[in-house]
């Protein structure tokens, strides 16, 4: 079945055959999705963060019960634990900046790893800072999965953190996803990858056979009784290897929940985090629905966990 590209008239039509987009009329091209790379093998993500803010800062008192807590029950997940580091730079009218040496800063981080085949790679990480808390997860498997984990190990860090002189205040779901286009350079095609009709893409990045980028952000429409204001980005990037001249795609799509009143006991913030990032984890796979093309939402089991139940 031929879909006609409405913006692209004078390159005829576009065609799916057995893994093909072939450009028909005088101006033959095709893009084959064979050679088209998710990040993820079966998925495109390539890593998922979830983020919690507060207003007020944590002190060295918080940091140090936050230590306490991961070497009592975070340690076997998270073997390493450091203290972030920051450079402060004093600049003066007339005078050459000293160079900064690195100072400890307020806040923990714990990481883990895995070995592949070019040497160790953080796997997950959770870093918490004076006013928020970053959990990334770059071994992504299914979203139930993986919120699974996560909300164990806010379980553990959130009675830390809102102990009543602070609340919660907002929660952010961030997704990277990622593709390697191993083909021909001059056969890659932004309006194969996505879908002509996107809400969230310009028509004429789309038309584009360079380079490009699509960065936007906006307030999204929510149901009156959601409790939150929701703020939404959407940025996509058409990259290539200086190198190897391999084309490359990152997705980001970002959606940050401020709440309309502040949640001050750790019980029910993780009870509002389980109904919030499941909201947030929906509403980006509509955003993906949206932008990518049918073939390569097939490709990378965008639906497979909903068809699964």
């Amino acid at each position: 079945m031929a879909v006609k590209s409405s913006f692209l008239p004078a390159k005829g039509e576009i065609e799916y055959d057995a893994g093909h987009f072939v450009q028909l009329g005088h101006n033959t091209k095709k893009m084959d999705l064979n050679a088209l790379y998710p990040a993820g093998g079966n998925h495109a993500i390539q890593n998922v963060a979830f983020v919690l803010e507060w207003p007020s800062l944590l002190g060295q008192e918080e940091i140090a019960s936050l230590r306490e807590a991961h070497h009592n029950h975070l340690q076997s997940a998270f073997p390493v634990v450091d203290t972030p580091q920051v450079l402060t730079f004093n600049f003066h009218p007339g005078n050459v900046a000293t160079p900064p040496s690195p100072q400890f800063g307020v806040g923990l981080i714990m990481s883990r790893s895995r070995a592949t085949a070019t040497g160790s790679v953080v796997s997950a990480s959770i870093q918490i800072n004076p006013q928020n808390c970053v959990v990334v997860v770059n071994d992504y498997t299914r979203w139930a999965q993986i919120w699974t984990e996560v909300s164990e190990w806010l379980e553990i860090i959130l009675p830390h953190v809102l102990t009543g002189a602070r609340p919660l205040t907002a929660a952010a779901l961030q997704y990277t996803d990622a593709f390697e286009w191993r083909g021909d350079p001059k056969e890659f095609r932004g309006d194969i990858l996505f879908s002509a009709d996107s809400t969230y893409i310009p028509k004429n990045a789309l038309a584009c056979d360079g380079l490009w980028h699509s960065h936007h952000g906006y307030f999204a429409e929510v149901a009156q009784d959601a409790g939150y204001k929701l703020l939404e980005n959407v940025n996509v990037n058409v990259n290539e290897d200086p190198v190897s001249l391999m084309r490359s795609v990152a997705i980001v799509t970002s959606h940050k929940a401020t709440f309309d009143a502040p949640v001050w006991k750790s019980e029910q913030a993780l009870e509002l985090m389980a109904s919030v990032m499941a909201e947030l984890h929906d509403r980006n796979k509509q955003i993906l629905r949206d932008m990518l093309a049918s073939a390569v939402q097939k490709k990378i089991k965008l639906f497979a966990e909903q068809e699964a139940n």
